[in-house]
């Protein structure tokens, strides 16, 4: 009896589950089941179409339905992702083969889709699965299913379901079990977002519920669901409202796009984690999707609504619905939005590049016109001098007088000789322009020997012919150090004189005065180098330029005050940045000729004053050249041409190894930056970053010493020496003012150039492959965007300014590598460097000295301060100019070697605090120090705060930075082997562009060398050989670049400081009325005066 109830009840199971089977099989093909469509009884809205599956009546995936898809990625978009997805068709099926025993007690025992996710391969491919929807037209509508999340500790992974066209078109609805399940989550995610806690919903709240949303069991299936209107979407896990998003609040998706369902995981070390250890399984129950065609046009909806005025639309809530309705070809091609007319776009880049060509055409013109050929030519030829007119040469001689011609103004009958201004050269002159203030290019005075010129009868006396054979007016004003002239050659001329009522006599001559009246009217200059050598035209030059006057008041201001070189931020020890339009001074003996030698020796820092010259008219001032020193200000004729001598090359002193020393710690940042963004494990030494089998012996060897982010520490404590040199060797506080006017101009102008220069290349897109490019380095650190808007971008610029250390400015997610980072703490501690210095002057015992520096050193280091290696630089700087302790350590053997084998066994240990922070020793040396410094808010030492052990930011100091730093810096200055090594040239010579270097080398790595990166390795080239052609062609860029870019911004940074400094020191120009000479009343009283005449008419 009970056997044939058995075997009844058995029959009766068989052939319920045969017409399930058939019915599903037929439910799964059937098209017509609701013909006036489905209404949702919510918001009332009708959807025409809908997909109705569930997987548990079926045993196999509809194929009309769904398709699944079979790739393997080379390269994955994202920024935290290290692993490539992959799809098999094998790891999607219907079965329970995944289902856990204590999921049997709440499922039972029934079947429904598994998407598996595989273990990563050793290429980082993690094989996932993924099924879309056939049709492609899906626009609008509600989209419901039962998923169950991937299992807790197997390892992160995402299941998701999901529309998406493109990535700034799609919506998804995922759920993430993360590698710790205590942060896993549901998240609803608009166009691509980053998916934060913000916009999902955590799993412990799902299980201890609240007052609106009911527990539930997270990792058991749950209903999820999102609608997608015209206006808004809403997410929904549930019962429960867990989101909702307008076009107000963002962007919508607007386009077709198909439905799908995916278990995929990337390794995003932000939001799913993984991959998975093992395999690993996430469940869908159902799919009930309802929704309109992309393909139903005006005509139709009316047909529709025509149709179904009297007819009830099902409803999307009815859980007996079954099977799909029917849709034609059109409906599977994906959409492809229209194509934007084109003509425009095309007519605007025709128009720009025209104007563009004739813009670059007008530079190259003004580049060649005036560039000063004459003197590029000068640096290896020495022209001879023409005989002079006449048989009249130049004198070589000792000269007393000379007699020039020179125009006579006769002012209220008396006759009065204008002084001239002489210089250590031949005979010169001024013009008459200048003189008299009238305008016109072909009026100029000739110079001349004893005898004076008389003009024709026929030419007017305000004017006298030219001369081919130009002289450059001679520049009074004292030669800076670094100096450099205009890229032409001259300057644009200025407004000149006022004239004055008068006639000119050409036929008067003059006396020069003699060598003792220009000795008697030269005066001191204060720090000033010696006169410039005097610029001769080239033979060639037909052209007479024009002085340009100023006041003469603010420019002998200005030269009794400036300093030996206040455009430069360094001291002696500094090499210059070459410049293809830097004076060079000659030596007296190059210049020739007694009398020259003699007022060269004698002027070197004087200069000279004609206020007192007998027989110059009381109104008229001297007149003072406008710029620079050495910098050609007017041409004059001449009657005889000076022969132009073989300028020497600059004699600039410098400390060639401490050139090198910061050259190789730049190039050791430029070094750590490209192995962090290419090769990470040899750097950071932990996490699943390896591409080869050496990259752990590599990393014992590179990453503590070559690629060790301590070599930022020596920029830092070298740049004290050349700010402090200077004023610790002679004590005056010109020095310092100087400093501190000019520093920061000097380091930020710069920085500024290079943020503009990338604010524009990044919004241009030029860095778009390095979001792929984690998936081939494996290195999560590279991450760069342009600024929303041009605010953000000038909110950067003052914060850089003025941000205390320590500190991030915001602009280092916005500018490449991120290195400006360090640009506020060399700004703000080279402050203290000099107010440091002027306080430790003024100590003069020793033992007070060196007790107030350990002090100093030690509550900075404490303090987690910046300000420890800037004392210990100083310190360093001090002992060498004050104490002359190198050469006394030198001297005595029996010290120096003791301090160098001290300073090289610190200098080899403290890198190797860096290896402790890895996977190597699993012992984080600098979180333990760094427990040691005060908490900012609570001032009790870290380890005893809610804080706990934190390894210290990026930007914060360490013991092992300073230690390292400190012992480079004594070995270098100790060391004569080292000095040598740091002192070739090919490290000396790099150091100009180190600035240049520091500030382009990110953006080179990020924008080319990751579009390169990412293009070898997507067309199968094996890394080793990616690293390699990377690494040589990225910095072939950067010295190109160094060498071409390094002397236009040495320019503006010059041309900058310049006029920073002249606006510090100069006098302003007196303020002119713009009516002038006439008075206001020209002007306010005009319409009193027309009224006046229309009243007399």
């Amino acid at each position: 009896m009970f056997a044939g109830a058995s075997t009844s009840h058995l029959l009766a199971a068989l052939l319920a589950l045969t017409i399930s089977i058939a019915s599903a099989s037929i439910n799964t093909t059937n098209t017509n089941q609701c013909v006036c469509g489905y209404q949702d009884p919510t918001t009332n809205a009708v959807y025409t179409d809908a997909i109705i599956v569930y997987f548990n009546e079926t045993t196999a995936i509809d194929h009309h339905l769904f398709s699944l898809s079979d790739f393997e990625h080379t390269k994955e978009k994202s920024w935290s992702s290290i692993y490539k997805q992959g799809a098999k068709p094998l790891n999607a099926v219907i079965g329970n083969g995944g289902a856990l025993p204590w999921q049997y007690a709440f499922d039972g025992n029934q079947t429904n889709l598994e998407l598996w996710v595989d273990s990563s391969q050793p290429n980082h491919l993690v094989n996932g699965a993924w099924m879309r929807s056939v049709r492609q037209d899906i626009l609008y509508g509600t989209f419901r299913s039962s998923m169950r999340s991937p299992q807790q500790w197997i390892g992160g992974s995402s299941l998701g379901m999901r529309l998406d066209y493109n990535d700034s078109m799609s919506l998804e609805i995922d759920m993430l079990n993360m590698n710790d399940p205590k942060n896993a989550m549901i998240a609803s995610v608009v166009n691509g977002e980053w998916p934060t806690y913000d916009i999902g919903v955590n799993y412990t709240v799902l299980e201890k519920g609240n007052a609106t949303l009911p527990p539930l069991r997270p990792w058991d299936f749950i209903d999820l669901r999102f609608d997608w209107a015209e206006d808004n979407v809403n997410f929904w896990v549930g019962k429960n409202n867990t989101r909702s998003v307008t076009k107000k609040d963002r962007t919508l998706p607007t386009v077709p796009q198909p439905l799908s369902f995916r278990h995929w995981s990337t390794g995003n070390t932000l939001t799913m984690e993984g991959p998975p250890i093992n395999r690993s399984v996430g469940n869908v129950q159902y799919v009930r999707a309802f929704f309109n065609s992309s393909l139903m046009t005006a005509e139709k909806h009316a047909e529709f609504d025509d149709r179904c005025q009297a007819v009830k639309a099902c409803s999307v809530n009815d859980i007996s619905l079954r099977g799909s309705t029917s849709f034609t070809e059109a409906a599977t091609i994906p959409y492809k939005e229209p194509t934007i007319d084109s003509h425009i776009r095309t007519a605007a880049g025709i128009v720009a590049g025209v104007f563009s060509t004739f813009g670059i055409i007008a530079l190259l013109n003004a580049l060649i016109r005036r560039t000063p050929w004459h003197k590029l030519k000068a640096l290896g030829v020495v022209h001879r001098s023409e005989p002079a007119p006449e048989g009249k040469t130049l004198y070589e001689g000792p000269v007393k007088k000379a007699a020039i011609s020179i125009p006579q103004i006769v002012k209220d009958g008396v006759n009065m000789s204008i002084p001239r201004r002489r210089k250590s050269s031949a005979v010169v002159s001024q013009s008459q322009e200048a003189l008299t203030g009238v305008s016109d290019k072909d009026q100029a005075v000739s110079t001349a020997t004893s005898r004076p010129y008389c003009p024709p009868p026929s030419a007017p006396l305000s004017r006298a012919p030219s001369y081919p054979k130009l002289t450059p007016a001679p520049s009074y004003r004292t030669l800076r150090e670094g100096a450099t002239p205009s890229m032409s050659g001259t300057d644009t001329p200025m407004t000149p004189l006022p004239s004055y009522p008068s006639h000119l006599r050409l036929n008067e001559t003059v006396n020069l005065p003699n060598e003792e009246d220009f000795n008697h009217n030269l005066k001191t200059a204060g720090d000033a180098r010696s006169i410039s050598p005097l610029d001769t035209a080239s033979e060639s030059d037909e052209k007479i330029k024009r002085i340009s006057p100023v006041d003469h008041l603010a420019r002998n201001s200005y030269i009794d005050h400036i300093p030996r070189n206040p455009f430069e931020d360094d001291d002696d020890s500094r090499p210059q940045t070459p410049n293809l339009f830097t004076k060079h001074k000659a030596t007296n003996a190059e210049q020739g000729g007694h009398f020259e030698g003699a007022l060269q020796e004698k002027a070197d820092n004087k200069q000279i004053s004609f206020r007192d010259q007998k027989g110059a008219p009381k109104d008229i001032g001297p007149i003072s050249p406008a710029t620079t020193p050495g910098i050609q200000e007017a041409l004059t004729t001449g009657v005889v041409p000076i022969s132009q001598p073989k300028t020497a090359a600059p004699q600039t002193k410098r400390i060639d190894h401490l050139a090198g020393f910061v050259a190789l710690s730049c190039i050791g940042v430029t070094f750590r930056h490209f192995s962090l963004t290419f090769w990470p494990y040899v750097t950071e030494g932990a996490g699943f970053t390896k591409h080869f089998q050496a990259d752990t012996w590599i990393a014992y060897i590179l990453g503590p010493y070559i690629l060790t982010p301590l070599w930022i520490g020596p920029f830092f404590v070298t740049s004290c020496r050349f700010l402090s040199a200077r004023y610790l060797k002679n004590g005056k506080l010109s020095d310092i003012a100087q400093k501190v006017l000019l520093r920061g101009p000097r380091m930020l102008i710069p920085c500024f150039i290079f943020m503009t220069l990338e604010y524009f290349l990044i919004s241009l897109g030029t860095t778009a492959s390095l979001e792929w490019l984690p998936s081939i380095s494996y290195s999560t650190w590279p991450y760069v965007t342009p600024q929303p808007n041009f605010g953000v971008f000038l909110n950067e610029m003052v914060e850089l300014s003025y941000l205390i250390p320590n500190a991030a400015p915001e602009v280092i997610n916005h500018y490449c590598v991120g290195v400006l980072w360090t640009i506020p703490v060399q700004h703000f501690f080279s402050y203290v460097t000099l107010l440091a210095a002027v306080m430790v002057r003024d100590i003069k015992a020793p033992w007070k000295r060196m007790t107030f520096y350990f002090f100093a050193i030690f509550f900075g280091w404490y303090a987690s301060s910046w300000s420890a290696c800037h004392w210990m630089g100083l310190m360093l700087t001090d002992l060498d100019l004050t104490y002359d302790w190198i050469k006394w350590t030198q001297a005595r053997p029996r010290y120096l070697y003791p301090l160098l084998t001290l300073c090289f066994a610190v200098g080899l240990v403290s890198p190797l605090t860096l290896l402790f922070n890895s996977e190597i020793f699993y012992y984080s040396f600098m979180s333990y120090e760094n427990a040691i410094h005060p908490d900012a808010i609570t001032g009790q030492p870290i380890l005893f705060t809610k804080t706990g052990l934190v390894y210290p930011d990026y930007f914060t100091p360490s013991l092992a930075l300073l230690l390292f730093s400190t012992s480079l810096q004594i070995i270098v200055e100790m060391s004569t082997w080292v000095q040598w090594i740091f002192s070739l040239k090919v490290l000396t010579k790099l150091h100009p562009y180190i600035m240049t270097i520091y500030l382009i080398h990110g953006f080179v790595f990020w924008s080319i060398g990751a579009w390169l990166a990412v293009k070898l390795s997507s067309n199968g080239l094996p890394y080793e050989a990616v690293l390699l052609v990377v690494a040589l062609v990225c910095y072939i860029l950067i010295i190109l670049g160094a060498w071409l870019i390094s002397p236009l911004i040495e320019f503006t940074t010059q041309s900058a400081m310049k006029n920073i400094w002249r606006w510090a020191v100069d006098e302003p120009v007196p303020h002119r009325l713009t009516v002038a000479p006439f008075s206001k009343a020209l002007v306010l009283d005009r319409g009193a005066e027309a009224k006046e005449g229309k009243m007399d008419a």
